[in-house]
């Protein structure tokens, strides 16, 4: 008989050689997502350089990608390498400033209060601890426009972010004041998504439902429900030049339930009741721009707004018809705009201007009063909060 010692010897061997894979997403142009997998090794590579490396495969084990990242804390520095299997690696740089930053960081070494993986990230990863040594990837998009998704964010990892965040903000109190403002507006923002996806699956669901089987061709009605003299009344679904209606219909006119309508520049999925939008639902136009929230009277008139203008400013923040709430603000000379706003103005935060010839002025504003003030608080306030949406 062998020893048993020998044995176990030889079974924790083949263990060590054993390759555990997770699993990831990676998303294409069209939006379609497929299953991959990807192992992960962590390494010191130097006094204060930290290296995290990915091999990422289909589910057959085919390589795909093999992506490094390279931190190297002395100089506050992220060094981002993707390979695509048989074609040339690409790269990218991130900085960050080690006093002013958090744990979680998105394009251009953004720090937001809140993530979503839906956001239009190019990358966004986040390091391991406080003592920020190892970097671990979170999302990626390639040169040819695919989205690599591999390890998942945590809540542990947001709350130790927000944590820091809370630190770095304690050290100024009107700054603190400021992103308890944004964070409460990114919690809106989230439950508001999550609301009108959910609208939306219903409505997917009940065409899987009631039209799985019927085609529906362009300029032709097509209905599903209940009917009463041989016209839509009661609970139905109709479908209509690409706009379609699923909810209460009486004598044939549809009255009230959740709509996805369309036109040349816009798409509104949501609620709708008496004639019009009424109820929760997101606005969205061509040009990126979107309204979010609660609708009355066609109107959003408690929510959220992306607006994106023909001469280059770009607003995003609370919205009731106004700006309202945090909120912020860029346009196309390079001024920047971040804090409470009221009526459209801002009325108190910091703003960053540019003058006829070039030079920037700094400023705080409270109580709508601008007060001139040196250029450091100003950017580094910026650092921690002007969004990737914008």
């Amino acid at each position: 008989m062998k020893n048993p010692l020998f044995l176990f010897c030889i079974l924790v061997s083949l263990n060590s050689q054993a390759q555990d894979y997770l699993s990831g997403k990676l998303i294409d142009k069209t939006g379609k997502e497929k299953e991959i997998l990807y192992d992960r090794t962590q390494n010191d590579i130097t006094v204060g350089v930290y290296q995290t490396i990915y091999k990422v495969t289909d589910t057959d084990k085919k390589p795909i990608y093999s992506v490094t990242l390279t931190h190297n804390r002395n100089k506050a520095v992220l060094f981002i390498s993707i390979k695509p299997t048989n074609a040339n690696p690409t790269a990218r740089t991130v900085t960050y400033d080690r006093e002013e930053s958090g744990l979680i960081f998105s394009d251009a070494g953004n720090v937001d209060a809140s993530f979503n993986l839906s956001n239009d990230y190019t990358h966004l990863f986040s390091f391991t601890d406080t003592l920020r040594n190892y970097p671990v990837l979170h999302k990626l998009k390639t040169t040819d426009g695919k989205e690599v998704q591999l390890d998942p964010l945590t809540k542990l990892r947001i709350r130790k972010h927000r944590e820091e965040m809370k630190r770095i903000a304690a050290l100024d109190p009107f700054n603190e004041e400021l992103f308890n403002l944004r964070d409460s507006l990114y919690a809106k923002h989230f439950l508001l998504t999550e609301q009108t996806s959910e609208l939306r699956q219903q409505i997917e669901k009940s065409i899987f439902t009631l039209m799985k089987d019927k085609q529906v061709e362009q300029d032709v009605k097509r209905y599903e429900g209940e009917k009463r003299s041989g016209k839509p009344n009661g609970n139905g679904l109709q479908v209509l030049n690409g706009n379609i209606y699923s909810g209460k219909f009486e004598d044939g006119k549809f009255i009230s339930g959740n709509v996805v309508l369309q036109n040349n520049c816009d798409e509104y999925c949501g609620q709708f009741k008496d004639n019009g939008k009424s109820g929760i639902g997101w606005l969205k136009s061509k040009n990126g721009s979107y309204l979010l929230g609660m609708f009355a009277n066609n109107e959003l008139n408690d929510g959220i707004a992306l607006q994106k203008s023909n001469t280059g400013e770009t607003y995003f923040g609370g919205y009731n018809g106004k700006r309202i709430g945090y909120g912020e603000l860029q346009n196309n000379t390079g001024g920047k705009y971040a804090g409470e706003f009221a009526n459209d103005r801002l009325v108190k935060g910091y703003a960053k201007e540019v003058d006829q010839f070039g030079y920037y002025t700094y400023s705080v504003i409270e109580r709508g009063i601008k007060t001139t003030i040196d250029a450091k608080t100003v950017e580094a306030f910026f650092g921690l909060t002007l969004s990737s949406n914008n």
